[in-house]
C-alpha cells in the first residue's frame, strides 16, 4: 500500500510545482511586458519622436529583476525540496502501455457496438465540432490583424512586433490550449467507451474472403520496370547533365553568385 501512496503524493507534488512554476513564468512575462510598454510611451519619446532611452537597458532590466527576486528564490526553494522529497520517495515508473486509440481498435474489432459506446462516438464528434469552431476563430482574428497593412505601416520594427505579438501569440495559445483540451478529451472518452465495451456482446473476427487479385503484383512490378527503363534511357541521352547544370544554376543564383 505504500506504492500507491507514494505515487499519489508524487502527483501532487509535481502539480504544486507546476503551478508555482508557470505562476513564476507569468511575473517574468509580465514584467517584459510592462518594460516594452514602457518603453514605447509618449513619456519616453521627444517631441521629434526619438527615444529619450532604449526599451530593454540593462539597468531596466536589473531593476525589474530585483522585483521578482523573492518570486524566484522561493521557486528555487521549493523546487529543491521537491528534488529532495522524490530522492527520499522513489516512485515506481509506469510501463508504457497501448495508446487509447489502438486499444479502442482492437475491441471494437471483438465487440458489437452498444448504446455507451455509441454516445461516446457522438461526444467525440461534438468535441471535434467545438475545437474546429474555435481554431476557425483563432485564424480568423490572426488573419484579420495580419492582412490590415495599416498594422505594418511604422518603421519602428521593435512597434511593430510587439504589436503583432501582443495580438496574435493570445490567439495562437488560445487555439494550442483548446487542441490540449480535446486531445485530454477524447482520450477520455475512448477509455470511457472500452470500459462500456467490456459489457458488449463478442462477435468473430471477420475473415478476410477477399479473392486474391494477382494481377496487382504484377502492375507493381512492370511500374519498377518502366521506372528503371525512363532512368537508364534519360542517363544516356543526357538528361542527368542537363539537370545538373539546372541545379548548379539554381544554388548559385540562390547565394547571390549567378
Amino acid at each position: 500500500m505504500k506504492q500507491p501512496a507514494n505515487n499519489y503524493r508524487a502527483r501532487i507534488v509535481d502539480l504544486g510545482i507546476t503551478i508555482i512554476t508557470l505562476l513564476l513564468a507569468a511575473v517574468i512575462i509580465n514584467q517584459c511586458l510592462e518594460i516594452y510598454l514602457t518603453g514605447i510611451s509618449p513619456e519616453n519619446l521627444t517631441q521629434s519622436g526619438v527615444r529619450i532611452h532604449d526599451i530593454f537597458t540593462p539597468e531596466i532590466v536589473a531593476q525589474r529583476a530585483q522585483a521578482i527576486a523573492p518570486f524566484f528564490v522561493m521557486w528555487l526553494i521549493v523546487l529543491m525540496a521537491t528534488i529532495i522529497w522524490r530522492v527520499r520517495n522513489p516512485v515506481k515508473a509506469k510501463i508504457p502501455g497501448i495508446p487509447a486509440e489502438y486499444r479502442l481498435i482492437l475491441t471494437r474489432a471483438r465487440t458489437v457496438e452498444n448504446e455507451s459506446m455509441q454516445r461516446q462516438v457522438v461526444s467525440r464528434r461534438w468535441f471535434t465540432i467545438a475545437l474546429i469552431v474555435i481554431l476557425a476563430v483563432c485564424a480568423a482574428m490572426v488573419i484579420v490583424y495580419l492582412a490590415d497593412m495599416n498594422h505594418f505601416a511604422s518603421r519602428d520594427l521593435e512597434y511593430v512586433m510587439g504589436q503583432m505579438l501582443i495580438h496574435v501569440v493570445p490567439w495562437v495559445s488560445l487555439a494550442f490550449i483548446a487542441l490540449f483540451i480535446w486531445e485530454k478529451l477524447c482520450e477520455r472518452s475512448m477509455y470511457r467507451e472500452i470500459e462500456a465495451a467490456k459489457g458488449a456482446a463478442r462477435r468473430d473476427p471477420e475473415r478476410d474472403n477477399s479473392p486474391r487479385r494477382p494481377y496487382r503484383s504484377i502492375a507493381v512490378i512492370a511500374l519498377y520496370a518502366a521506372a528503371a527503363a525512363f532512368i537508364v534511357m534519360g542517363v544516356l541521352n543526357g538528361g542527368m547533365y542537363d539537370v545538373l547544370v539546372k541545379a548548379i544554376n539554381i544554388c548559385t543564383e540562390c547565394v547571390g553568385l549567378g
